[in-house]
């Protein structure tokens, strides 16, 4: 992750916002141009027939009030996120 890119925004908007959303996106059932599954192209996602293919939102509202403070606990945070994601994408 981007961590100093998004430490900073953290930073400037704590108090602008009340919180922070983590979306992933999950495509399921859309052919790779090299085998296995992949994110589609916008004309493969409007045109292509819908069977077997699902698009998954996982949506999770952080407080901005509970985020760590400091730019290294932030940093931790973020890693922590992206592992959590990548062992619930593993599913």
């Amino acid at each position: 992750p981007r961590k100093r890119g998004f430490q900073l925004c953290v930073q400037n908007l704590r108090d602008a916002v009340p919180a922070l959303y983590d979306v992933t996106v999950v495509y399921r059932g859309f052919p790779s141009k090299h085998g296995g599954e992949g994110i589609p192209s916008i004309t493969q996602f409007l045109f292509s027939k819908l069977n077997d293919r699902q698009v998954v939102f996982h949506v999770k509202r952080f407080e901005m009030k509970d985020l760590p403070k400091s730019d290294d606990e932030l940093g931790l945070w973020l890693e922590q996120r992206w592992v959590a994601k990548d062992n619930a994408l593993q599913v």
